[in-house]
Order: C-alpha cells, then structure tokens, then sequence
C-alpha cells in the first residue's frame, strides 16, 4: 500500500475510533473513564493505533494524520508505539484490553448500569463482551481447558470460547488478542456489523 493510501486508510479508521474524550484526558489517566463510552472510544483508539502500526504505520504518521491531535495524544502514541517494540503486540494488546476492563468496572461501581436502550447501553454491553471474550482468552492462554471454560459460560458464549480455543491452536496469543479488539471495534458501530460466526 502506497503512503497516500495508508494516510488515507488511517483518517477514515482513526475518525470512528479517536475519541475527543481521550484528546482532553492526560496520559496517566487515559483509561480513568467517566462513562462507559469514555473508556470504549479510548480503548478503541488504542486498537486501531496498534493495529495500523503493526501495518507498519510509525507514530509520527500517525500524528499527522490524525486531526486535532493534542501533544497528550501524541505523547500516548509515542507510548504505544514503545510498548509494541518492548511488549510485542500480544502483551499491548492484552494490557489495553485489562486497563478497558477496569475502566468499565470503575464506571460500573460509580453509576451501575445504564438505562437499557441508550448510547451509553450499547458501550456497556460491548465492554461486557469484550471482557468475557478476553477472560477466555487468558485462560486458553494459561493452560486451562475447552471443556473447564465452557463450564463457566453462559450458552451463548460458548461458541465464542470454542473459536477462541480454536484461534489460539492455529495461531498465537497477539493473533487471538487482536481479534478480540476487533470485534469490539465491531460491536460499538452495532449489532448490524455484527457476524454469527464471530471468532473472536
């Protein structure tokens, strides 16, 4: 893909993702949300930036893409990018995915759950999904077995569990981490984008 298409690529991505919450907020309190549709946008921020730097987009693309972006943002890019080279992509993605989960939880015990229907609904919901999804991702991660996890699920997600189980197999822990943001990703723009063969 040529310079002008990433660029391209990257403004159309990072303009569903890129929160003005998260441009406001300082880079020690990124994840410290105030509703749950804070910590969704900022998590999905971090997905999307990660994502396209594994495409091989630098930090300093990125920031001039993006429009608006203040020095606290590009700072957090900066600190992404940094985590990519010293974490690798499983351990970033599995940290924005622990920091969203107890962002959600905060918020949770300030205001409880949101009035069914609402915006802010669909953000709780998506984090509820994301955090399951990640739960069994972990324990695929750790060891533990199909049958022991479904055990725990609600019928629902236990589908969801066996392709987990079954993308880890094939693949590895950043390849089953990273589709778990994406669908998250999915899962805020609604239940239309939606697949019935979600794996991950």
């Amino acid at each position: 893909m040529t310079r002008a298409g990433r660029l391209i690529l990257v403004g159309l991505l990072v303009a569903l993702a890129l929160p003005a919450t998260a441009e406001r907020a300082n880079s020690g309190t990124a994840f410290d949300g105030a509703s749950y549709q804070a910590c969704g946008l900022i998590a999905s921020q971090y997905i999307t930036s990660v994502q396209l730097m594994e495409q091989g987009l630098s930090p300093s693309i990125l920031r001039d893409t993006l429009p608006g972006l203040s020095d606290a943002g590009a700072r957090r890019m900066d600190r992404l990018h940094r985590a990519l080279d010293e974490d690798g992509p499983a351990g970033t993605y599995s940290n924005i995915h622990a920091r969203f989960a107890r962002c959600a939880r905060q918020v949770h015990e300030a205001r409880g759950a949101p009035e069914p229907g609402t915006r802010e609904d669909l953000f709780y919901r998506c984090a509820g999904e994301n955090k399951i999804r990640y739960e069994i991702a972990l324990a695929a991660f750790a060891g533990g077995t199909l049958e022991e996890v479904r055990g725990q699920l609600a019928p629902r997600h236990k589908p969801v569990a066996e392709a987990l189980f079954q993308r880890y197999r094939e693949t590895d822990a950043a390849t089953v981490l990273r589709g778990i943001g994406t669908t998250f990703k999915a899962c805020l723009r609604g239940p239309a984008t939606q697949s019935d063969s979600d794996n991950g």
